[in-house]
């Protein structure tokens, strides 16, 4: 079943939200734990307005603004995440220019285990503004048996005018 789209920009709000608390080290994960819950009640595009709404309040109620730079980090770290954990039920849907599963399987097995990175690792994406400000290209390294290496994950996000991620997607794994 694929998830409508509406939903699956909600689900990285709330994401990105949960990193925003955890990261300010603000005691507001009953904040969190009370938005994923109304999200579990939404029916209808008006409501999902409505709860897209309340989670930017409350963004902007601990100081806090939706910087699109760390809203597609926390789509990376997902990405990584499910890469890492061997979620490939997850990164398939994500996936584009004629990458597969078993592409990404067989690169995989060249290296050792994937790990984790550290939270200062994020520091290194390196983002590239596409020109017509469409959206991003960004490559990070990953991390293998705890140590950076040159395996390098290169995704995009594109954004709408409102900078609104409108897709996230794989591009390609490759030693740079």
């Amino acid at each position: 079943m694929k998830v409508p789209f509406f939903l699956h920009k909600l689900d990285c709000e709330i994401l990105y939200l949960n990193y925003r608390v955890q990261e300010l080290k603000i005691g507001a994960a009953i904040l969190v734990a009370f938005l994923i819950e109304l999200t579990k009640q939404v029916t209808s595009r008006r409501k999902i307005s409505k709860t897209r709404r309340i989670l930017i309040e409350k963004l902007f109620e601990c100081g806090e603004f939706m910087d699109i730079k760390n809203i597609i980090k926390s789509f990376l770290r997902e990405t990584v995440i499910d890469f890492v954990q061997g979620d490939f039920n997850k990164i398939q849907a994500k996936l584009q220019n004629g990458l597969s599963i078993s592409d990404l399987k067989e690169e995989l097995s060249y290296w050792g285990s994937l790990t984790i990175p550290p939270d200062t690792a994020y520091e290194n994406v390196h983002f590239y503004k596409y020109d017509d400000g469409s959206g991003y290209a960004l490559e990070f390294e990953l991390w293998i048996d705890n140590q950076r290496s040159d395996l390098t994950l290169s995704c995009e996000a594109i954004i709408d005018e409102n900078n609104n991620i409108l897709a996230f997607t794989v591009e390609n794994l490759h030693v740079l």
